[in-house]
């Protein structure tokens, strides 16, 4: 429920004495003000207010507590302002008032301040307003409890888990199809810090989720595109980060990254693995090594002069074989050498 200041109906100053018939005679107006328009609602203060809504208020108004609390709003300008347009600049504070801590009157401006606080919260965030939303929850005390503000809280928690889907998304993708450009809102260090002012009870779960993200996403990029900003994403995440295990987990590999970077460093090795072009120059040179290789392979591997190469024939071709040898006519006996010269010379005799 957007708040509306009674003033606006009494026409009268906070500083003057409000009694019932004032109220009455105010209800009285605006009630004659919308039977000439259309009998539905009216513009107030730049709102619609419906003939229901008016009834309820003027109501309410009669109640000597309420009236209080809408006099002391009223002379707040910077609480009236949030509380009426969703607006807080730069700085702003709201008054020191000694009622803003007590629990009936944080009751009954809950429903004000949530209808604010959501839409407030969302845009700065979205804006990265960093800022104005300091201005809100770290400067000024948050005035709402109860189950209007988790409905706040969640609109507010639907946002930041947009986030977490995107930065697990970018993650899952092969490391050269994003750019640091891709990301660069969601690691931003305004957001980071924005997201440090919210209450560990409430969104603790959340910002150890979107912190765990951002380091798988931080590795990846360090693995690939850049090791300078990856440790820097990763540090920042720790920012993020509600609980101390969290917290403990992301110093830990943030200094495991520093330590790879130092070592790198020494050894003079930089290399882009994220420059698909390099990727592809590397792998042509390793498969055109390789290929070269298998054609010498062999004087690497085998000795030609004491190689006998190994011939296996199947069962059908050995049977075939011992069978054509044992079909052949026996091969003669040796001649003695005194049988072999004289069939050289019977050869010889004939040619003659």
């Amino acid at each position: 429920m957007q708040y509306i200041s009674p003033f606006h109906f009494l026409e009268l100053s906070a500083t003057d004495q409000i009694d019932k018939k004032d109220i009455l005679l105010a209800r009285k107006k605006m009630l004659a003000e919308l039977e000439l328009n259309d009998g539905n609602s009216i513009l107030v203060n730049g709102k619609e207010v419906s003939k229901n809504d008016i009834i309820r208020f003027f109501d309410d108004l009669q109640q000597s507590t309420d009236l209080s609390y809408h006099v002391a709003v009223y002379r707040d300008k910077v609480l009236l302002k949030f509380l009426e347009y969703s607006i807080i600049e730069n700085k702003d504070r709201f008054a020191a008032n000694p009622l803003y801590t007590d629990a009936a009157f944080i009751d009954w401006v809950t429903p004000f301040y949530a209808a604010s606080f959501a839409p407030f919260m969302t845009t700065r965030y979205q804006e990265i307003n960093e800022a104005e939303w300091t201005t809100l929850i770290g400067d000024n005390p948050v005035l709402m409890s109860g189950y209007q503000a988790e409905i706040a809280c969640r609109s507010l928690e639907k946002i930041i888990r947009l986030d977490i889907d995107r930065v697990d998304f970018l993650e899952s993708k092969p490391v050269w199809e994003f750019t640091k450009e891709e990301v660069k809102d969601v690691c931003d260090p305004k957001r980071a810090a924005m997201l440090e002012l919210l209450p560990e009870d409430r969104f603790g779960q959340v910002r150890d989720e979107l912190a765990f993200n951002i380091m798988k996403l931080s590795i990846k990029m360090f693995n690939g595109v850049d090791r300078k900003w990856g440790v820097k994403q990763v540090k920042q995440a720790r920012g993020i980060a509600a609980s101390d295990r969290m917290k403990e987990i992301l110093h830990d590999k943030q200094l495991e990254m520093e330590s790879i970077s130092s070592r790198a460093r020494r050894s003079g090795w930089k290399f882009n693995f994220g420059n698909p072009r390099l990727i592809f120059i590397l792998l042509f040179v390793v498969i055109k090594a390789a290929t070269c290789n298998m054609g010498r392979s062999s004087s690497n591997n085998y000795d030609y002069n004491n190689y006998t190469p190994k011939v296996v024939l199947s069962d059908s071709a050995a049977r075939r074989l011992l069978d054509s040898l044992s079909s052949k006519p026996a091969l003669p006996a040796p001649l003695s050498d005194t049988a072999a010269k004289q069939s050289i010379q019977n050869l010889l005799h004939k040619g003659h």
